[in-house]
């Protein structure tokens, strides 16, 4: 409530279409991200097992080679003050023949280590030469050797490089670790198969996000279209316009947008009739009646269209109150409505101008037309009887008819009317009054 009393207006500023779209792209972006994210996660994890499992295949077929052609055990032999790694008898040190064999075949690195010191090697320092004569990591030592498992490393250093790597120990008669075989693969060279694929899955959800976020963007502005279309029939009828119409397109709808727009409609017929219907009669009220006259003479200045107005009145309409009570003129009332109702139907309309007088334009018609019609409605206005509870009750009515269109305005033609009315009950009623005579014993037409 502000100072005065009175409630603010608000008006929403505000986007339905906006918040649909935060309610579903932000949660589709979120998704997607969740989806790369975890993919790429996968992804990674799959390959990383995936090179575990191939270094793990070639070291054991490796060592299943040493061991088959060469047998006996890996021993080291000094000689002239250098080690020397044998095979049983046959000497390895300087026989690099099956290790740079898989190398071509494999394109993978492949040590073979006495304990923790590389005796044989395929990788290269950069002049060149073989990296041997080194010695492992203690993590590798203290987990292969001493462990006595086979271990996979992702992040090995040789050199100034990083490798996948995968040791096998090498274990003796009795079951001691006497050296190990190592195969490694360059993490760069699975880094850009995994960063290719992993662009290949963005590229794949970017794709679906944004197919998805199309499809989104189009139903809501669907959805919301069909709300606007209800927000504003519902503000014109705020406006006090009850006759605007709703788009089809939405009445047609089978959801619950359509339900809601046809509920609209309902509520607008609801309002028309307690804003334009009299609530005894169901005919239009005195404040519909002047609308619909005043366009009807507008209608009729700008396109030449002939009409008439009549105004009518119950006779003795106070008799009946008196003599047999109000509920009984109500339902004279309601009865004479209906019968002036049914007589214009196709022809025009009726009003309940006051009391038990009545407005009714006759469309498309002439005076003598309009005498015509009004002569039929009055005879079964006669002919009718009125049955309240025992009683029998009959009316008559006298009405005033004036061509339209004539006068300088509504309110002009109105009073002519009117006054054609007042010269019909002043001399006699139960007629229809259709010109002023001087003559007051002439004047009107009885019928």
């Amino acid at each position: 409530m502000g100072a005065d009393g009175k409630t603010k207006e608000r008006s929403g500023n505000g986007s339905l279409y906006r918040e649909f779209l935060k309610m579903t792209i932000l949660p589709l972006i979120a998704l997607g991200l969740a989806i790369t994210i975890y993919c790429s996660y996968a992804y990674t994890s799959s390959m990383h097992k995936q090179v575990e499992r191939g270094l793990q295949n070639v070291a054991l077929t490796v060592l299943a080679a040493y061991d088959t052609m060469y047998e006996g055990e890996f021993r080291l032999v000094a000689e002239q003050d250098l080690y020397v790694l044998y095979k049983g008898d046959h000497k390895l040190s300087g026989d690099d023949t099956i290790l740079d064999s898989v190398k071509r075949e494999t394109n993978l690195d492949l040590s073979l280590f006495f304990y923790d010191m590389r005796m044989l090697t395929t990788i290269r320092d950069e002049n060149g030469d073989r990296y041997i004569g080194k010695y492992a990591s203690e993590r590798i030592v203290d987990g292969v050797l001493k462990e006595k498992n086979p271990m996979f490393f992702d992040n090995a250093k040789i050199g100034k490089d990083t490798y996948f790597g995968y040791y096998l120990p090498i274990l003796s008669e009795d079951d001691t670790s006497i050296g190990m075989l190592a195969v490694a693969r360059p993490v760069s060279d699975v880094d850009a198969v995994i960063h290719d694929n992993i662009g290949r899955i963005i590229g794949i959800v970017l794709i679906l996000i944004l197919v998805t976020a199309l499809l989104l963007v189009i139903f809501s502005r669907r959805i919301t279209d069909v709300i606007r279309k209800i927000m504003g029939l519902l503000q014109e009828m705020s406006k006090g316009k009850l006759s605007a119409k709703l788009d089809h397109s939405v009445l047609n709808r089978g959801d619950e947008l359509g339900d809601m727009g046809r509920f609209t409609v309902k509520v607008q017929a609801s309002l028309r009739k307690l804003v334009e219907r009299d609530a005894l009669t169901g005919l239009y009220n005195r404040r519909s009646g002047e609308s619909r006259h005043q366009e009807t003479f507008r209608c009729g200045r700008d396109t030449g269209e002939r009409y008439c107005i009549c105004i009518g009145d119950i006779d003795f309409f106070k008799k009946v109150n008196d003599t047999y009570g109000h509920e009984a003129g109500d339902a004279v009332l309601r009865e004479v409505a209906r019968l002036l109702r049914d007589g214009m139907a196709g022809k025009g309309y009726v009003a309940r101008w006051g009391g038990e007088e009545f407005l009714i334009v006759l469309e498309d018609c002439n005076v003598e037309g309009a005498k015509q019609i009004l002569t039929e409605i009055l005879n079964r206005i006669r002919e009718h009887v009125v049955e309240f509870g025992e009683e029998r009750i009959r009316v008559t009515m006298t009405f005033g008819v004036t061509t339209g269109g004539v006068q300088a305005d509504p309110a002009a033609e109105l009073a002519v009317a009117d006054e054609l009315l007042y010269c019909g009950k002043k001399n006699g009623r139960n007629r229809i009054v259709t010109e002023l005579e001087k003559d007051e014993e002439t004047e009107g037409d009885v019928t």
